[in-house]
């Protein structure tokens, strides 16, 4: 199976987003999502008993929490994916056009500058989302599919094969 694409911004901004939302132990994810629950019971426990008790006190207490809460929410939600945009758009070499000839033995991949042949044992594990493909080489590295490049039964022969290779996680 061959194909040739280049990885949009959206590509590249989506690849990043499942990355991070596999990329901890579920254990780890599970802890995160304790944490930021309590955090916000504890936020809307806090607003409730400031606004019955009608205590000023305590909504200056609280002022430091909402300050922190709204840091947080600008980080999350506004400079990561800012982050991601201006890393894609500095690094001409991911828009660049890319070859991937995909065969049992493995990928042979060539860019404009350069020409690699990999073989399935150098992949650990692989992602997918309704987008994108990562087959990692790393915990932290991978290689970026877009499935748009695929015709649409390249798309179950591709999952196949990477299942028969691979375990997904």
């Amino acid at each position: 199976m061959n194909i040739t694409y280049r990885i949009t911004r959206k590509d590249f901004i989506d690849a990043q987003k499942l990355h991070r939302s596999k990329g901890p132990s579920a254990f780890v994810r599970a802890i995160r999502l304790g944490a930021k629950a309590l955090v916000g019971a504890a936020f809307v426990i806090l607003i409730l008993l400031a606004a019955v008790t009608r205590d000023r006190g305590l909504w200056s207490n609280m002022a430091p929490l909402i300050v922190l809460l709204v840091v947080w929410s600008l980080i999350m939600w506004v400079w990561i994916p800012l982050c991601w945009r201006r890393a894609y758009a500095k690094d001409r070499r991911l828009q660049h056009e890319f070859t991937a000839d995909i065969s049992e033995d493995g990928i042979h991949l060539q860019g404009s500058d350069f020409d690699a042949n990999l073989k399935w044992p150098i992949y650990l594990r692989f992602l997918e989302s309704d987008r994108i493909f990562l087959l990692y080489q790393t915990n932290r590295m991978f290689n970026l599919y877009p499935k748009a490049a695929f015709a649409p039964s390249g798309i179950d022969e591709f999952r196949q094969l990477v299942r028969r290779k691979l375990p997904e996680k």
